[in-house]
C-alpha cells in the first residue's frame, strides 16, 4: 500500500469511489469539489491525499492546512 498527495490523474478513481459510497449526491458532490481544489490549487485550505494498492486507490482523506500553533505548544512538547 501506498499513500502520496493526490494528484489530478486520481481524481476519476477518487470519484468512482466516492459515488460507490452511501452519501447522498449534495455530500458526494462537496466532498468531490474539495478535493479537487486540494489536489490542484495551491491556495485551497485543506490538502488531499490517496492510499492505493497496485495503482488502485482505494481510499482518500484531507486534512487541513490551517495550523493551531499556540494550541499544540502549550500541550506538546514540540520544542524539544
Amino acid at each position: 500500500m501506498a499513500v502520496t498527495r493526490t494528484t489530478k490523474a486520481d481524481l476519476d478513481q477518487i470519484k468512482l469511489l466516492i459515488e460507490s459510497s452511501e452519501s447522498d449526491l449534495n455530500t458526494s458532490t462537496e466532498i468531490m469539489k474539495q478535493i479537487t481544489n486540494a489536489a490542484t490549487s495551491f491556495a485551497s485550505p485543506n490538502l488531499s491525499f490517496c492510499a492505493r494498492i497496485d495503482n488502485t486507490v482505494i481510499a482518500t482523506f484531507m486534512i487541513s492546512k490551517d495550523v493551531n500553533l499556540d494550541y499544540y505548544i502549550s500541550h506538546f512538547h514540540i520544542q524539544d
